[in-house]
């Protein structure tokens, strides 16, 4: 199990009280805050800041942010993982935010290179040849 601080951060000039959800690892319903009460992290007019801190099992999950605002007032959200932006947008009620990402898996490094040896033979004393690596 890994620790992993999961934040939602929004703004906007919408003038009217929302509903905003969030899940992880499971989808979020276009009316959420209907049928998902149990994803409604809060209910207000304005931007939001939320965070939460939770024991996650290493590998890939995925978090979806969404609000109950309608189409003409969107509201810019970024979801952010261990303090990296992971995905940022403007969302509606019908355009979700998610974020994709990995714990407790260590990063994939590039190949390393090929080094290729080459043996030039050259003369030393009479007739002897030796191989060298460069």
């Amino acid at each position: 199990m890994v620790t992993v601080e999961i934040q939602v951060v929004t703004s906007t000039t919408d003038p009217y009280v929302r509903y905003h959800g969030k899940t992880i690892d499971q989808p979020l319903n276009s009316d959420f805050w209907t049928i998902q009460k149990e994803a409604i992290i809060s209910t207000v007019r304005g931007g939001i800041t939320h965070t939460q801190k939770l024991e996650l099992e290493n590998g890939s999950h995925y978090v979806i942010y969404s609000n109950s605002a309608a189409e003409g007032y969107p509201h810019n959200a970024r979801i952010i993982i261990n303090g990296e932006l992971v995905a940022e947008g403007d969302i509606t009620r019908r355009n979700q935010l998610k974020a994709d990402f990995s714990v407790g898996i260590p990063p994939t490094l590039p190949p390393l290179p090929i080094i290729a040896f080459m043996f030039l033979p050259f003369a030393v004393g009479v007739g002897l040849v030796i191989g060298s690596r460069i």
